[in-house]
């Protein structure tokens, strides 16, 4: 169905889009999202302050969402135009 075909390419194109961060924010990011840890347990784990886990997350989220923009654009210029 169009709903799988959507969700397949969405999620190829947001492990692109991580594969592609720095590896320490990727690292950063997966102990936040995939693993359930918390700010402060990934501070004490990689010996980070936790503002700087909270920068990284921040800023891979920003990435993430910029780029999905751009590529949730084209499609909807491909679908409706």
């Amino acid at each position: 169905s169009y709903d799988e075909i959507f969700y397949k390419d969405l999620k190829r194109q947001i492990d692109s889009i991580l594969a592609a961060l720095p590896p320490r924010q990727q690292e950063i990011f997966n102990l936040s999202r995939f693993e359930g840890l918390s700010h402060a347990d990934i501070a004490t784990k990689l010996d980070l302050s936790v503002r700087t886990v909270e920068n990284q997350i921040y800023r891979a989220l920003k990435i993430i969402k910029d780029n999905l923009k751009i590529e949730l654009f084209f499609w909807f210029c491909f679908l409706f135009f």
